[in-house]
């Protein structure tokens, strides 16, 4: 049997300080990604700081964000 290992495409959270939703790509990068269709195109790069209250969010709520996760 062989096994490959699978990279996740994103990762979805919501920033509760800030009431963003935050995607995570595969390279580790972090962005500010608004509701609607297309909005990764118009995605903002995402800096944590102390403030930042990160909580991840299941993968069926990627329907908001019209990703493709």
């Amino acid at each position: 049997m062989t096994m490959t290992a699978r990279k996740r495409l994103l990762a979805l959270f919501v920033d509760h300080s800030t009431h963003q939703w935050i995607v995570q790509d595969r390279e580790g990068r972090l962005w500010v990604v608004s509701a609607g269709k297309d909005q990764w195109q118009n995605r903002e790069p995402f800096q944590p700081d102390e403030q930042t209250d990160l909580e991840p969010v299941p993968k069926h709520y990627s329907y908001l964000l019209d990703l493709k996760i």
